[in-house]
């Protein structure tokens, strides 16, 4: 991977990951398969364990990121990167600490995927269910790493990463993939997007996050924890948020 202050000149980075770097449990695919107060029985425990061993043998996590300095930020709700590229985000408190947009793309390829196609077309479902349940609880295990990688790279430059923001998640519009796949190019991992914005394959992940010159206390917005949708089955503890 690429270091030091070179990565700040806006180019994509490319990193990729063991699929034994990221790891999931067994309790993890059971909610993601059938919600938060879901329980497997024993032979439904040891099909979500043959399941998720073989979910680690078909992804092949991978991320592509970059650091683009802040120009200006604009009265209307937008960014303006240096190179003229302006990105509408929810303008809030401390952007005026913030030197520096990234821009992040992460897949976990789209082998997986394909397995639960062929899983569902030969009447397989449940195991479908759990492989695909299974890709979720990767995928975000891959996103920590990504979160924990960019952290590292940000201090390693003397910046903080303050927080992230998705395109189609609370007040991001969707309709800034379009400029956050212009600041990344993610076609090396066979990552793109459809007309509607949707990036394919589908158990990928886009995302902006802050970097400033000295830590700023600004709340995550994934999280259930924050999360609008307080009744969602998937949450990590029912009680959050009421």
């Amino acid at each position: 991977m690429e270091r030091g202050e070179d990565v700040l000149n806006g180019e994509t980075v490319v990193a990729h990951f063991a699929p034994t770097e990221i790891t999931a449990t067994e309790a993890e695919v059971a909610r993601y398969a059938g919600g938060s107060r879901y329980r497997p029985d024993a032979k439904l425990e040891a099909e979500v364990a043959d399941v998720l061993s073989m979910a680690t043998g078909l992804v092949s996590p991978g991320a592509v990121y970059g650091f683009h300095r802040i120009q200006q930020v604009l009265d209307e709700g937008a960014i303006r990167l240096e190179g003229g590229i302006e990105v509408k985000l929810p303008v809030s408190d401390h952007w005026d600490e913030t030197q520096y947009l990234g821009a992040a793309v992460i897949t976990i390829g789209k082998a997986l995927e394909e397995e639960v196609k062929v899983l569902h077309a030969g009447g397989d479902w449940v195991r479908a269910l759990f492989l695909d349940a299974a890709g979720v609880a990767l995928l975000k295990a891959l996103d920590s790493k990504m979160i924990e990688r960019l952290r590292e790279q940000a201090e390693e430059l003397g910046l903080h990463l303050t927080c992230r923001m998705g395109p189609g998640l609370n007040d991001v519009p969707l309709e800034v993939q379009r400029q956050l796949f212009q600041l990344v190019d993610p076609s090396v991992l066979g990552v793109h997007i459809n007309d509607q914005l949707v990036m394919m394959p589908a158990k990928s992940v886009s995302f902006f996050a802050r970097f400033a010159r000295r830590p700023v206390q600004v709340g995550s917005a994934f999280n259930c924890r924050s999360c609008e949708l307080k009744s969602c089955i998937y949450r990590m503890n029912s009680g959050i948020g009421h």
